[in-house]
C-alpha cells in the first residue's frame, strides 16, 4: 500500500502513476496498520491514541463489572491501583 503524496511546495505532480509490485497494483491509502501501530498520511498518532484509549476504557469497564459485588473499600483500593498505571 502506498500513501498519497502530501500537497505542498515540494510536490511535483498531483497525480502519480500506479505502483506495481510482483504484477500487482498497490493501492493508495490514507492510513495503514503496521506492526500494531496505525500509520496515517498526516504522520499523526491521533488515530492510534484514540484506538488505545478505547481499549483502555473497555478493560476498565470489564474490571468494574467483575468487581461489582466487592465491598466499597476493595473497589476504592482497586481504583487507586489502576490510577497508578494511567
Amino acid at each position: 500500500m502506498v500513501f498519497t503524496p502530501k500537497h505542498g511546495p515540494k510536490t511535483v505532480l498531483d497525480y502519480f502513476p500506479n505502483f506495481v509490485l510482483n504484477d500487482q497494483c498497490l493501492e493508495f491509502v490514507n492510513e495503514f496498520k503496521y506492526l500494531g501501530h496505525i500509520i496515517s498520511i498526516m504522520q499523526l498518532d491521533d488515530t492510534n491514541i484514540l484506538r488505545e484509549r478505547k481499549k483502555l476504557f473497555h478493560r476498565y469497564k470489564v474490571l468494574i463489572r467483575r468487581f461489582s459485588n466487592c465491598l466499597l473499600y476493595a473497589k476504592q483500593q482497586l481504583n487507586k491501583t489502576l490510577h497508578l498505571f494511567v
